[in-house]
């Protein structure tokens, strides 16, 4: 029989793991709050009843985000169908699995005789279906394709353009999202890079420039504000066509919103004779990050019975809560606790979970007090 977790929180950690008490004389360890209170907060636990425990560092949510195209040139042919997959394996409605939404476009049967005009019609048909239905959690957009020159890294800090990161067109400045970004001949270390560019999520085209013009990226930033990373790269791009592809974007708030529980999947099912859907960013689901964990908390019915919404991860013992903007290290144990029956003598166990969040402020802090529970665990 598993047990409701019993869930703790450190709202500020402290150095030389003393909020972990160790107890030697009665063979036991647990939390405390602070070190000069000693507000027990989590335990305590028996030397050699753990069976398991994990310790996770804060994750920011990242959505997915899959690849249609792009380097992948498709020619179109006339009078075909061309259809796209999208799907949530995780979601599902009245305890069934949810099936996959098809979105499907069809060429004509006399095609324009431009490929590229073929191309954009088929995508941009695809693309307005697929963000026509509000309920598939997904934003589909149009690829771009330049072609660049002189591409440098100042201060060598990359080699290329990270996937998902900004960068503004000179002149006009609209933003764009880098979806790939290809070198024929050089390198960015060099400052002689030359090859392909594809970008996504314009800002607007109202000024779009057609001509060769500078395409600088942001500048760096930490990964623990903003994934994925931003570089020093920069690039003079040329315009080549609009709707070489598709990239699929995730909406954010994986077990947050209604009808998620997931990243969502894409596959190209039909039509396309070489294109496969490829994930460009893979998505990453939030823990121990207090603003998250704040919409995550447990709301209870009257009876204090069955969970409204958020989980039980989250029913913080003593009334401690974590701060938005916060970092919390998460550490699970698992417990294999019993004794002997009353009437009959059988031996009863229960699994019991421990749930600890601690500041994560200071990861030298929570690194001394995992040294200590491997300590303390095996014991």
């Amino acid at each position: 029989m598993r047990k409701r977790p019993v869930v703790g929180l450190i709202v500020t950690a402290e150095d030389t793991r003393v909020q972990l008490i160790d107890d030697t004389t009665n063979l036991q360890w647990w939390f405390v709050q602070t070190s000069t209170g000693a507000e027990r907060i989590l335990g305590p636990i028996q030397y050699g009843k753990t069976v398991r425990y994990t310790d996770t560092a804060p994750l920011r949510e990242i959505p997915h985000t899959m690849l249609i195209g792009g380097a992948t040139v498709e020619v179109i042919a006339a009078a075909t169908r061309y259809s796209i997959d999208i799907w949530n394996p995780d979601a599902t409605y009245e305890s069934m699995r949810r099936k996959p939404m098809r979105y499907s476009a069809t060429s004509p049967a006399a095609l324009s005789g431009d490929a590229g005009t073929d191309r954009l019609n088929v995508y941009t048909s695809l693309v307005n279906k697929i963000n026509a239905v509000a309920e598939n959690n997904v934003t589909a957009y149009g690829l771009t394709k330049f072609t660049y020159t002189g591409g440098s890294s100042v201060g060598d800090a990359a080699t290329n353009y990270a996937i998902g990161e900004i960068v503004t067109q000179e002149t006009s400045s609209i933003t764009w999202q880098v979806a790939a970004c290809s070198i024929a001949t050089g390198t960015f270390a060099a400052d002689n890079a030359t090859g392909s560019l594809w970008l996504y999520n314009p800002s607007t085209l109202t000024s779009f420039e057609t001509g060769a013009k500078l395409m600088p990226a942001g500048g760096t930033r930490a990964a623990t504000v903003l994934l994925p990373l931003r570089t020093n790269c920069t690039c003079t791009a040329t315009f080549v066509a609009h709707y070489q592809g598709i990239v699929l974007v995730d909406d954010s708030d994986y077990f947050l919103a209604k009808n998620r529980g997931g990243a969502n999947r894409a596959a190209v099912v039909a039509g396309f004779a070489t294109a496969t859907a490829t994930t460009i960013i893979a998505y990453q689901y939030s823990i121990g990050i207090g603003t998250d964990m704040l919409k995550r908390l447990p709301i209870f019915d009257i009876g204090n019975q069955a969970i409204i919404s958020g989980t039980l991860e989250y029913d913080f013992q003593g009334g401690s809560l974590p701060v938005a903007g916060g970092i919390y290290r998460r550490f699970v144990f698992e417990v294999k606790d019993g004794d002997e029956d009353a009437l009959d003598g059988r031996k009863v166990e229960t699994l019991k979970h421990y749930i600890l969040w601690m500041d994560h402020s200071n990861s030298n802090y929570t690194d001394d007090v995992k040294t200590a529970l491997d300590t303390v665990v095996a014991k």
